[in-house]
C-alpha cells in the first residue's frame, strides 16, 4: 500500500543558514530532512526534474517555494516529484 502526500516546502529558513553560493545544496537537504521526518522514512530519492528545478538559476538562487508530491512505496521509500500542472 502506497502513500501519497502533496507537502509545499518553504526554502527561506534553509537559505538563511550559511553562505549563499550553498543556498542550493541547503535546500536539497532542507526537502530531505522535512519530508523523511514527515513521511517517516530512513531513505528519500529526488528526481532529477525536482533537483534541476532547485538549480535552474544557478545554486546561489533556489526557489523560496516549491510544490511536491511525495510518494511512499511498502519498503519505506519515498520518492520526491514534481507537482503535475493541468494549466497550460
Amino acid at each position: 500500500m502506497s502513500e501519497q502526500r502533496m507537502i509545499t516546502l518553504n526554502f527561506r529558513r534553509a537559505m538563511e543558514k550559511g553562505p549563499n553560493y550553498k543556498r542550493g545544496r541547503y535546500a536539497i537537504s532542507y526537502l530531505r530532512e522535512f519530508v523523511s521526518k514527515h513521511m517517516k522514512a530512513a531513505e528519500v530519492k529526488i528526481s532529477p526534474s525536482v533537483s534541476n528545478l532547485v538549480f535552474e538559476k544557478g545554486a546561489k538562487n533556489p526557489p523560496t517555494k516549491l510544490k511536491v508530491v511525495c510518494s511512499k512505496d511498502e519498503k519505506g521509500i519515498v520518492s520526491v516529484d514534481l507537482v503535475k500542472s493541468s494549466t497550460k
